[in-house]
């Protein structure tokens, strides 16, 4: 994975920090902003491989984050990060463009699980 690129746009620095140390093992470059609107203004000037977007941040929240990037391009895995794990908000978030979803706090197991399509 080390010639990939991911984008996480995530507002919580320790959130950024874990997510961090649990990718670091791919060697892949991971680039990481701080909410949706710098999320959606780096996808457009980037090539990523697949983006990590956290739901609730300020500015702009990974739903909005999600519709933008998603009228620029199809076929980038787009995954949901957040607490919200309820059956409905999962459907919700896969309606709105998500391809994957994962819960808060992380597993690193269901971390990988999107990644290993990038394979």
């Amino acid at each position: 994975m080390s010639n990939k690129r991911i984008l996480l746009a995530e507002d919580n620095q320790i959130n950024q920090m874990v997510f961090q140390a649990m990718l670091e093992a791919t060697k892949a470059e991971l680039v990481i902003t701080n909410d949706g609107q710098q999320a959606v203004d780096l996808f457009q000037n980037g090539q990523f491989d697949i983006v990590f977007l956290d739901i609730q941040m300020s500015v702009m929240d990974g739903i909005e984050a999600c519709q933008l990037i998603r009228r620029i391009s199809k076929d980038v895995p787009l995954v949901s990060l957040t607490a919200n794990v309820s059956s409905q908000d999962i459907k919700k978030y896969l309606a709105v463009g998500f391809d994957y979803h994962i819960g808060k706090p992380i597993d690193l197991e269901a971390l990988f699980m999107p990644l290993k399509t990038l394979v």
